[in-house]
């Protein structure tokens, strides 16, 4: 019985705006999370990330006839114990639930590898109903191996597009490093210095194959200078209203990444903010798409 679509009848007469997203774990989503844990989780694996998280937690079975006659018991009580004790902490279980099943499953023979990693992204389908049918802030990455904060679609289809764009023209580092930038920016536990520099290297490793094919350390400092020195070899795709194909519109966009940039370079080095990380992230996804698409080129 499908409940797409469906909004319960005391708040349709509340407008349209869309409801405020879940930053924590609630009562009511965690006991859903909870049920989830205790399937795909052992007693040992609890143990070591219960250290890893700082949790204080002992699980009383010493002779293991609880776990033989009810399996899921170390993981629900675990997961229990989490929510009483500190519930956002949940989320971090979640994140590292995902990461040991995936990396688990790309460890697995050739022969198993697809079956068995086609497994972990159901069961991390099944999370995602979870979260979102509870309205989290959060959600499973695209890779299926963690959390990451639930982002506007079109945001999201925008980066995949570039990282697909730098892949099909073998840009593959900056597809890599547009990958970084996005988790490091929404992942569950986001660096923004990190991203925004991940986010810069994207367009370099882009755009050197472009701008400066013979320079190997181009930077973006670099190639910046290279196309203002010779704004006349290069045009972009769109056309101003006096039909010019002028460069500006890409240098400009390069220079503020690069200036943000400089600016955190110094000594002390300013701190990046979570909104600069992700507007870095998002102008580098367009710069990276135009590099790789062909939408800035040399005039022959």
């Amino acid at each position: 019985m499908a409940t797409d679509g469906w909004r319960p009848l005391s708040r349709r007469g509340l407008g349209t705006e869309p409801e405020v997203l879940v930053e924590g774990v609630p009562e009511y989503l965690g006991i859903a999370l909870k049920r989830w844990v205790a399937r795909y989780v052992g007693l040992h694996w609890c143990r070591e990330v219960a250290l890893q998280l700082h949790v204080a937690w002992e699980w009383n079975d010493p002779m293991g006839a609880l776990i033989a006659l009810d399996p899921d018991s170390a993981g629900r009580d675990f997961a229990a114990h989490v929510l009483e004790v500190d519930p956002p902490t949940l989320l971090d279980v979640l994140d590292c639930v995902l990461h040991s099943l995936m990396a688990d499953a790309r460890r697995e023979d050739p022969g198993n590898r697809r079956g068995v990693v086609r497994h972990v992204m159901d069961l991390a389908g099944d999370l995602e109903g979870i979260l979102t049918q509870g309205g989290s802030a959060w959600c499973v990455s695209t890779t299926c191996d963690g959390l990451e904060r639930r982002v506007d679609e079109t945001a999201r289809d925008a980066v995949n597009t570039a990282m697909g764009s730098a892949a099909s023209a073998r840009v593959t580092s900056a597809a890599e490093h547009l990958r970084n930038a996005w988790r490091w920016a929404y992942g569950r536990n986001p660096n923004p210095l990190t991203s925004y520099m991940e986010a810069v290297m994207a367009v370099e490793s882009a755009g050197r194959f472009v701008i400066s094919p013979k320079n190997d350390t181009a930077t973006l400092g670099t190639m910046i200078a290279d196309l203002g020195n010779k704004p006349s070899k290069w045009e972009f795709v769109l056309s101003d209203k006096a039909g010019l194909r002028g460069i500006e519109p890409v240098v400009g966009l390069m220079e503020r990444l690069w200036q943000g940039q400089v600016r955190h370079g110094g000594t002390p080095t300013p701190a990046v903010s979570q909104r600069e990380a992700e507007a870095a992230l998002h102008v580098s996804a367009t710069l990276v798409q135009w590099f790789a698409s062909g939408a800035v080129s040399r005039i022959p």
